[in-house]
């Protein structure tokens, strides 16, 4: 019984609010009108604790990623990668204007944040930039817990570091993606409860046994 109490508990605190979604998107794009090897930044901010398990970039001809692209986020406040960027070089093109990879489950608590991307110096591979009008690149805010804040670059003989150049708008550049998702609040209660059933079981198998 305390097992199965136990597996319910933590199946429920696993559980997201939302499947795991991407977070900026280019749907309306089909090709890329730029070529730049250095790193294109998109800056968001954290509000509440999100789980990134998927990363992507722009595909320009929706054809499959065929050149190196590396993609990874950025710690806005240190200019760290908070893990390895990976690279996107044979990944297949699914649907939409992004393809992607899965990654580690990892976890972005509240700060400030950069999505970088960078190696799109190739006609086939290249990047999309809506030239002074910051969009159309959408943003999900995974329901107010992430918020788009500016982008980005670096100069293009210097691809992979965290880019300072300011540009206009918050979501300016078809580039990097991430793919995220937030835990369900209802969960985290079930789970309060399915150990709070187990501390109980446990007490009252002390009281018989006394």
């Amino acid at each position: 019984m305390i097992k199965t109490l136990l597996a319910a508990a933590l199946l429920a605190g696993s559980t997201p609010s939302l499947a795991a979604t991407q977070v900026y998107d280019a749907t309306g794009e089909v090709g890329g009108n730029q070529q730049w090897g250095g790193t294109l930044g998109l800056d968001f901010d954290v509000n509440q604790t999100v789980y990134v398990t998927g990363l992507g970039s722009f595909d320009a001809g929706r054809d499959g990623i065929t050149h190196d692209i590396f993609v990874g986020i950025f710690n806005a406040t240190t200019g760290l990668l908070v893990a390895p960027a990976v690279n996107l070089n044979g990944t297949a093109h699914t649907s939409g204007a992004y393809d992607s990879i899965s990654i580690a489950k990892l976890t972005l608590t509240p700060g400030h944040y950069q999505i970088g991307a960078w190696g799109y110096n190739n006609p086939d591979d290249s990047n999309y930039n809506n030239y002074g009008f910051g969009g159309p690149i959408g943003f999900n805010t995974l329901g107010g817990a992430l918020t788009a804040i500016g982008s980005h670059y670096s100069d293009a003989n210097a691809p992979g570091v965290f880019a300072t150049n300011v540009d206009d708008g918050a979501t300016r550049y078809g580039a990097g993606t991430l793919i995220a998702y937030i835990p369900e609040p209802a969960t985290w209660g079930m789970m309060i409860v399915g150990f709070g059933l187990v501390g109980a079981t446990l007490r009252r198998r002390n009281a018989v046994a006394a």
